[in-house]
């Protein structure tokens, strides 16, 4: 299964600790910031964008993990 991050904050490792022990393969994160391509390379994560509109349209992914404020979501996430 691949799953993608949208945000990288300080919750992200553990979401993708918990992730490689379900069996998961995040292969993409996203961040509005520069984190992402910092955080793509700190766990090797082959992809790093910095909209998701973007990660969407170039990843293949089974699953899109969402880790920033609730206050966000309808912010980040497109419809």
């Amino acid at each position: 299964m691949k799953i993608g991050f949208v945000g990288v904050g300080g919750i992200a490792p553990f979401h993708l600790q918990a992730f490689k022990l379900a069996g998961a393969e995040v292969v993409a994160v996203t961040s509005r910031s520069e984190s992402a391509i910092s955080f793509a390379r700190e766990y090797k994560i082959p992809h790093s964008y910095q909209n998701v509109e973007e990660m969407l349209e170039n990843c293949a992914l089974d699953g899109v993990c969402v880790l920033t404020q609730p206050s966000s979501y309808a912010e980040v996430l497109p419809v």
